[in-house]
């Protein structure tokens, strides 16, 4: 029994060292071996767990959908229709600002560098994006529907805008912390929808 729990914490570390290190460093820039020193761990340990570096990225993103649906989709779907684009708004902002979380680097640097690339891992980028946006489709649309927000633009191209803005921010925030402020992009965001 104490096997089988020391091996899922092992796993459970590899998957969020691993997500960090990719969010930080990305994908190409972080070698397995980076990795294992970070867990302290054996390669033998992490090939127990993982076919391949690939193979880790995809329970990586796995789990990562897996976060947004507990941490933002659910509770968000919770709120009232006219305020789930505010309340997603918020509740990314808190996240990111935690220092704990690094799912929305993590997937913006992933999109960067997947997006020349080919195979599952660049497959499963781009379905996690989609789902995302589809996501902010969902709660304009139903905010457009309670009248909370303007009618004119198709919820489609405002989620797209709002993810690509986000995203970016998060990109250029790794720059220097001080380029944008998240507050002032999830108040901007607010102004306009």
């Amino acid at each position: 029994m104490a096997k089988i729990a020391r091996g899922k914490r092992t796993r459970s570390d590899i998957l969020q060292t691993a997500s960090r290190l990719f969010a930080l460093n990305g994908y190409f820039h972080t070698s397995t071996s980076d990795i294992l020193e970070s867990v302290s761990i054996s390669k033998g340990a992490f090939y127990h767990h993982f076919r391949s570096k690939e193979d880790l990225a995809l329970a990586i993103l796995e789990r990562l959908r897996r976060d947004y649906q507990e941490s933002l989709i659910e509770p968000v779907r919770k709120a009232e229709p006219g305020r789930r684009p505010g309340e997603m708004l918020n509740r990314i902002v808190e996240l990111n600002q935690s220092g704990q979380w690094f799912n929305c680097l993590l997937i913006a640097r992933l999109a960067q560098e997947m997006s020349q690339q080919e195979g599952e891992l660049a497959r499963q980028v781009v379905e996690t994006v989609n789902w995302l946006i589809e996501f902010w489709r969902e709660i304009i649309s139903d905010a457009q529907t309670a009248g909370s927000i303007s009618q004119n633009p198709d919820p489609r191209i405002i989620a797209e805008l709002i993810f690509a803005a986000w995203t970016g921010a998060l990109i250029c925030r790794e720059l220097d912390d001080g380029i944008i402020n998240l507050d002032t992009l999830r108040k901007s965001i607010q102004a306009i929808i």
